[in-house]
């Protein structure tokens, strides 16, 4: 009897030991991360380190979603690109000057598209300086007209934490462990119509063709001016490594988008 209360005894104490060092690691975690390191590289990563990851990240993340669509839809056409040099862009002033100037969409912007041949995970940082965009293509008017909208992510710059109140974001003690709540980054983003600003007539008349690009054309136009896309600024929560706090997408397919704040 007496070694039998000994061993409960004895497992209790184990269990009380294994207990208390859990929580002991994870609150040095959490604060470990809380100071802004990221634990995988044992450093703290300056903002232009953080900046490229996050947009790797942000590249990566459309890239897995347009592969999640390829399976769902196959034959959509799809194309992620950046705008090297670019990190921000007077949309109007190329709207104007691409109208019916014969040139392609890719050419009027001069847009880079990025293969998503290899993994994604393969994927190798251009340069600091760029434009992110990402589009569905079609081969036949009817279906790429419905599905002729570019968007463009921009101006991508870093947020201060102090910023952020708590009303916005508040991490959770697994964000936390994670190393989210120190890092936000805002991005611009633009809708754009291809067809107004790219030459390809899916064997319309001369007549349809200008039509269906005057129609692209005033719409891009109105959604820039009245402020619906120009200027609509998001802000992601960045992890001290540089990933990216994401959310599911509600259109049924495992796909993921930023989640906002």
């Amino acid at each position: 009897m007496m070694i039998y209360k000994r061993k409960i005894k004895l497992i209790r104490m184990i269990f009380f030991v294994f207990i208390s060092c859990t929580l002991l690691l994870l609150y040095s975690m959490i604060k470990i991360n809380d100071y802004g390191v990221c634990i995988s590289e044992g450093r703290i990563l300056n903002d232009d380190e953080l900046k490229e990851r996050f947009i790797i990240n942000l590249i990566r993340m459309n890239i897995k979603n347009f592969i999640e669509w390829e399976k769902v839809y196959p034959g959509h056409g799809s194309i992620i690109g950046i705008i090297p040099g670019y990190d921000d862009i007077d949309f109007i002033d190329v709207i104007n000057k691409s109208f019916n100037n014969g040139m392609s969409f890719e050419k009027n912007f001069n847009i880079e598209n990025i293969s998503m041949e290899n993994s994604y995970l393969d994927f190798v940082y251009p340069q600091f300086k760029l434009t992110l965009v990402h589009y569905g293509t079609r081969n036949d008017r009817e279906s790429s007209y419905g599905n002729s909208t570019a968007y463009f992510e921009s101006d991508i710059r870093k947020v201060d934490s102090f910023l952020i109140d708590e009303d916005r974001f508040s991490p959770t003690i697994f964000q936390r462990l994670n190393g989210y709540g120190n890092n936000f980054f805002s991005i611009k983003l633009t809708v754009v119509h291809i067809d107004c600003c790219d030459n390809k007539r899916y064997g319309q008349s001369e007549i349809d063709y200008m039509h269906m690009k005057s129609s692209a054309y005033d719409q891009s136009k109105k959604w820039i001016e009245n402020n619906i896309s120009y200027g609509n600024r998001i802000t992601a929560t960045v992890s001290n490594c540089g990933e990216i706090l994401t959310r599911s997408t509600d259109n049924g397919m495992n796909t993921e988008e930023i989640n906002r704040i």
